[in-house]
């Protein structure tokens, strides 16, 4: 998490009963990675549904800057054909003009953290990062078989940090996975918490008129 002069204090929020809010499903494409044009991704509905893939498959190095992303008009265009196809995979029928799912490419950490990150949503590319999308795609590094969790490559031990490196800094994401439960299970992923921070946001003042002040 990035610290900036005058930040409050960190605030984790944890989020519980993510799985399948869109699709019903863990992994609504049914395997932990399906081939779409030659391409395996890994298609997760966690907090929202996201097909991901590995940035190296596109051509790319997968830490480019937003803006040089949104540039590349083929590489957009090649995004938006496997997302549609994903998305049938998916059981979300057409989702030409629609915003889910969304599309990220991974590739190895550079700056210390667990994977990096190009969220886009769906057409063009994040400057940052969505907590949502976080959530799913830390979700994905904890789940053997997955294009994240190749990527990342992590010892799962339930309880853990996941730093997502993204175009201009990271953002952590804390996953509680079971013990118990098999990874594709529904309740394999029990919350994921991401910082916020509390800060004065709003000051002002409400005025009641004297006719009701006394009722």
């Amino acid at each position: 998490m990035q610290a900036f002069l005058g930040a409050g204090s960190p605030i984790l929020l944890k989020f519980k009963n993510i799985v399948g809010g869109a699709t019903g499903k863990l992994l609504p494409a049914g395997d932990r990675t399906t081939t779409i044009n030659g391409i395996e991704v890994t298609c997760l509905d966690v907090s929202m549904p996201i097909v991901m893939a590995n940035a190296n498959d596109f051509d790319i190095e997968g830490n480019e800057t937003a803006s040089a992303l949104n540039a590349n008009k083929n590489l957009l265009k090649k995004i938006e054909e496997i997302r549609l196809l994903a998305a049938l995979e998916m059981g979300m029928g057409n989702v030409n003009g629609k915003v889910l799912p969304k599309f990220a490419l991974l590739s190895k950490a550079l700056h210390g953290g667990t994977i990096t990150s190009r969220y886009f949503t769906p057409k063009t590319c994040h400057e940052t990062h969505a907590a949502t999308g976080t959530n799913c795609i830390a979700s994905a590094c904890l789940i053997s078989g997955t294009v994240a969790s190749k990527i990342s490559n992590i010892k799962v031990t339930g309880e853990d940090k996941i730093i997502i490196e993204h175009p201009l800094g990271s953002i952590d994401c804390i996953v509680e996975t079971s013990t118990t439960i098999e990874e594709t299970d529904s309740n394999y992923i029990k919350s994921c918490g991401v910082y916020r921070t509390s800060r004065k946001i709003m000051d002002g003042n409400i005025y009641i008129p004297k006719d009701i002040e006394n009722d």
